[in-house]
């Protein structure tokens, strides 16, 4: 059994949990993390802080590399962008979340 997270921040509320899977091409590790996200009080803009590092850069499409280690796929419904702070840079991801169920599913990889 897995551990499920559950919390609300403002009006969201949050369930996070992941799974462990395995690559059948390589046979190589990563996991699957699943947020499902609502908002009982109607549509609200909510930016998703997925990684910060020293270094992220675009691996492909849909995937960042964080300080050249760990790769974080971001599904194809949602997009990630690399903001630039001082000290750091961050991968955020925009969600529009409602009354409706919403799913962002990340997959790390290393």
């Amino acid at each position: 059994m897995r551990p499920q997270f559950n919390y609300e921040f403002a009006d969201v509320i949050v369930n996070d949990y992941y799974v462990d899977m395995l690559d059948s091409a390589t046979n190589a590790p990563y996991i699957r993390r699943i947020l499902t996200l609502r908002s009982s009080s109607g549509e609200t803009n909510v930016i998703f802080r997925a990684a910060t590092g020293k270094t992220i850069q675009h691996a492909d499409d849909d995937s960042f590399l964080v300080n050249d280690r760990l790769q974080i796929r971001v599904d194809r419904k949602h997009t990630g962008t690399i903001v630039d702070q001082p000290d750091a840079q961050h991968l955020r991801i925009p969600l529009k979340v409602d009354e409706n169920e919403q799913q962002l599913v990340l997959e790390y990889s290393w």
